[in-house]
């Protein structure tokens, strides 16, 4: 049996405007710096021995094309003047061998206000499942606002895994 458990996570986000709405997503996987790989998203568990690193960090330990495991939240419009906000929560144990929770968010709240609610339910998520407080919580939130009908904008925040 093959396991697949990554050594190493970071968050990171961006955002991206077309015509198309794939190339909008493609767009904010550049600006977030992950366009180079083959990303497979995956639901909110990040395992125990995963150690929280910088984009730096983690990016580093990357190869253009390969298969990357991450928790995406994703959220795009073409519709003017609308709003569009993507976010990351993650509640990290205090056991070294209890895993953590992350929760991916999306709706139309502005980045600080995202980054709060995730913050907030995937805390939740972890408390609920280990009945104690999270030993730290972190996340990564991008917003933007369509500029123009027609022109898809797209934004992505992640927790990327590196295995």
């Amino acid at each position: 049996m093959v396991r697949i458990i990554p050594e190493m996570a970071f968050l990171t986000s961006g955002v991206g405007r077309h015509k198309n709405e794939l190339m909008s997503f493609e767009m904010a996987l550049k600006d977030a710096g992950v366009h180079s790989y083959n990303i497979v998203p995956v639901s909110s568990i990040l395992p125990a021995s995963c150690k929280i690193v910088s984009y730096e960090e983690g990016i580093a330990h990357l190869v253009p094309g390969e298969v990357v495991f991450c928790v995406l939240s994703r959220n795009s419009s073409n519709i003017r003047d609308e709003r569009v906000l993507a976010s990351i929560g993650c509640a990290v144990s205090n056991n070294p061998s209890l895993n953590g929770y992350i929760y991916e968010y999306h709706s139309d709240e502005d980045e600080a206000e995202g980054l709060i609610r995730s913050k907030s339910l995937a805390t939740e998520l972890y408390e609920m499942a280990n009945d104690e407080s999270p030993k730290e919580v972190m996340g990564a939130s991008k917003g933007a606002t369509v500029e123009a009908d027609g022109i898809w904008t797209t934004v992505v925040a992640m927790m990327v895994f590196v295995t």
